[in-house]
């Protein structure tokens, strides 16, 4: 990454949303392609400061506590930043204080502090405590990405199967449905195909949106300029939910296996 990025959320102070913290980090680093090993890392990583801003600087689900993702070249930057107004609140000097002297202990007899240092210490190249503005407690800390990013193949998007009556279109979980070259081939392949049965499967699939159901609707009505046929398969409720409610159920049927789709489209 040659320019610098930048992503904030705002976390109400409440550790009930650890989870929700770590799910957004976690997404954000697959998209960067941090290997897996290294996302559970920093997730922790994520996860530990999170606590710490909670338990020492803002005080309670009324307040805030500020995440922010810094990318710069080849570096991603974790800052948290609390409000200072924590019942338990400490300056960033005592702070760094109790931080330095658990990670020199090694022994286990102080735990405060510890997972903290041992965590942040040992899975960044560096972090810091800081004062935001006037009242809370800023820690910065940082992770070159050089060695923790994995380039891998580009896999493939979409795949079709040719059956001796059937041609089953794949989507895979990885589908970028904003890339108009994949869709522009998959264009061409369906209008290729002499095959007038279909099957849509979307079992690799946890979740849709407008423009992949825009795009069914396009290879749908290719496949009817062909007197085709076409049946989805799916198992996930959240994804039938989805097409039922714009109304696609009530031109393809939707069935939740393939022995199932064939009995459709074969029947008549």
């Amino acid at each position: 990454m040659k320019t610098k990025e930048q992503i904030q959320i705002v976390v109400p102070a409440d550790l009930r949303f650890s989870n929700s913290v770590r799910n957004f980090v976690a997404d954000l680093l697959q998209v960067i392609n941090v290997t897996e090993n290294w996302i559970n890392r920093l997730i922790l990583v994520i996860d530990e400061l999170f606590m710490n801003a909670v338990k020492y600087g803002s005080g309670s689900a009324t307040d805030n506590v500020f995440f922010t993702i810094d990318f710069e070249d080849q570096e991603i930057i974790f800052i948290i930043e609390d409000m200072g107004t924590g019942s338990g609140k400490i300056d960033p000097e005592q702070l760094e204080k109790i931080i330095l002297n658990s990670k020199e202990d090694t022994s286990l007899a102080k735990t405060s502090g510890r997972g903290l240092s041992m965590i942040v210490s040992n899975w960044t190249n560096g972090f810091h405590v800081e004062t935001k503005y006037a009242r809370g407690i800023k820690v910065i800390a940082r992770k070159n990405l050089s060695d923790i990013t994995s380039h891998p193949d580009e896999m493939t998007q979409v795949s079709i199967e040719s059956m001796p009556e059937v041609s089953v279109i794949n989507f895979s979980k990885k589908i970028d449905v904003h890339d108009a070259d994949m869709e522009k081939e998959m264009i061409r392949n369906i209008e290729g195909i002499d095959k007038s049965l279909f099957v849509f499967d979307l079992q690799e699939l946890s979740y849709i949106n407008s423009v992949f159901i825009g795009l069914l609707a396009k290879l749908y009505n290719i496949i009817m300029k062909k007197k085709g046929k076409v049946v989805i398969v799916n198992n996930s409720d959240t994804i039938k939910d989805t097409l039922n409610l714009v109304g696609l159920t009530d031109i393809i049927p939707i069935v939740p296996d393939m022995e199932e789709a064939k009995k459709v489209l074969l029947s008549s």
